[in-house]
């Protein structure tokens, strides 16, 4: 991932590393720690500095005369750490010290790097609890890396939101599988205050991540055990309370620094729209669907046919959980989330998938010549490959349908002559 980022930060490169809605998820942090302006008036003058005007973008709404980002601010407290270091650099090497310059934009490439890497950790010690073999787990991690949206997140489009989103979700899933398999542990639950609170000010809606817990508990009376031991030591859940309500009170407290209100709603007509969820669309499409763009997460669901034999309460949770997030992710009222590749809210919830692959995997351990491997590797194949044509705009960021994907699947006809096959899908 290191060398591919490479890619970003030669020459004038690097300026498209933050970029579109990764502005605001960002701009918190130069607007705090800098320029001590909430309203991010400096945004223009940044636009003209490092980005090309024909493509500039406004992440701010307005709200009542005031000007609002209309990004949570969990994704920036996530990437302070890289960005407190990039303004030490800057300062150092007589740099900017804009927030916006070649340190600050290098180093949230590095950020989204790091926690996807440790998203990956988190995946393995959480397989590794499960009684995972570490060949299989080996094989999950390198199939996850490369084999779905995670990757292009990760190195293309750092600012966004998803990397971070990622890294919490899986750890989520380490410490809410030890707490209820290992028994109570003092600061598990602090843990999972802390990663709750981060994982709902980064993308509120995926709070519903929650609903995994029985899930992750394995059983009802591991789920019953685990909610009498909470009980029992409830200074520690007392703790958790306290910790998640902090973090998530930051971003009602930033509104009201701006607005003089609490609670505001910054997507304006964007909004879920739960009895009209495009569940064939989010998963099917040729435009946004997340298995034809993300085979291995098809691939992996065969994982539920093993588990629905050896354990069925886990078996009929996850099943119910995932429908859950389809369900709701669908109901979006613009289901396809605007310029992206694959369905990008689904990147959070690769985790979930990584266990059922790695069940598929488990199950044709001992064959010599695995059919699950076998697509796994032509998952990863057409998936970095589609990630080039992307990269290329072969494949476009929101207009793609059947006719233009199939002009160009498995080409490479317009990287090498420059002339793009669906060019057309690039005319306003």
């Amino acid at each position: 991932m290191l060398y591919a980022s490479n890619i970003s930060w030669g020459g004038n490169r690097w300026k498209d590393i933050i970029e579109t809605d990764g502005k605001g998820y960002y701009s918190y942090l130069p607007a705090v720690f800098i320029y001590h302006d909430l309203q991010c008036n400096f945004h223009d003058s940044i636009e003209k500095r490092y980005y090309n005007l024909s493509t500039y973008y406004d992440y701010r709404i307005n709200y009542d005369g005031v000007k609002v980002n209309k990004y949570f601010a969990g994704t920036a407290i996530a990437q302070l750490p890289f960005f407190l270091a990039a303004h030490v650099i800057a300062k150092f090497s007589h740099q900017p010290t804009d927030g916006f310059s070649a340190p600050y934009q290098i180093a949230i490439n590095l950020a989204a790097i790091f926690y996807v890497l440790a998203g990956l950790w988190f995946i393995k010690k959480w397989l590794l609890l499960e009684g995972t073999s570490a060949s299989v787990v080996r094989w999950t991690i390198l199939l996850l890396a490369f084999g779905t949206p995670l990757f292009y997140y990760s190195v293309s489009e750092p600012a966004m939101s998803h990397a971070y989103s990622f890294f919490f979700v899986s750890a989520f899933c380490f410490f809410s599988r030890r707490y209820f398999q290992e028994g109570y542990h003092g600061t598990d639950l602090l843990r999972l205050g802390f990663l709750t609170g981060m994982i709902l000010i980064i993308r509120p809606v995926n709070g519903i991540v929650l609903l995994s817990v029985p899930f992750l508990a394995g059983s009802n009376i591991r789920l019953k055990a685990g909610i009498r031991s909470a009980w029992l030591h409830s200074a520690s859940c007392i703790s958790a309370i306290v910790v998640l309500l902090l973090i998530i009170t930051i971003q009602p407290t930033l509104y009201y620094l701006e607005t003089g209100r609490w609670m505001i709603y910054t997507y304006g007509n964007e909004s879920l729209r739960p009895l009209d969820a495009h569940i064939l669309d989010f998963l099917l499409s040729y435009r946004k669907g997340f298995f034809v763009y993300t085979p291995l997460a098809l691939i992996s669901l065969w994982g539920l046919r093993k588990l629905s034999i050896t354990n069925a309460w886990r078996s009929l949770t996850i099943a119910l959980f995932l429908a859950a997030v389809v369900w709701l992710l669908s109901s979006w009222n613009v289901w396809w989330y605007g310029g992206s590749f694959s369905q990008r809210p689904m990147v959070e919830f690769l985790p979930f998938f990584a266990f059922l692959l790695s069940l598929s995997l488990l199950h044709q351990e001992n064959q010599k010549l695995s059919i699950i491997k076998i697509f796994g590797v032509l998952a990863v194949v057409l998936c970095m490959f589609q990630t080039l044509q992307y990269r290329y705009y072969l494949i476009h960021w929101e207009r793609m349908d059947k006719d233009h994907y199939w002009r160009v699947f498995l080409s490479t006809e317009g990287i090498k002559s420059g002339e793009n096959p669906n060019k057309d899908l690039l005319i306003p």
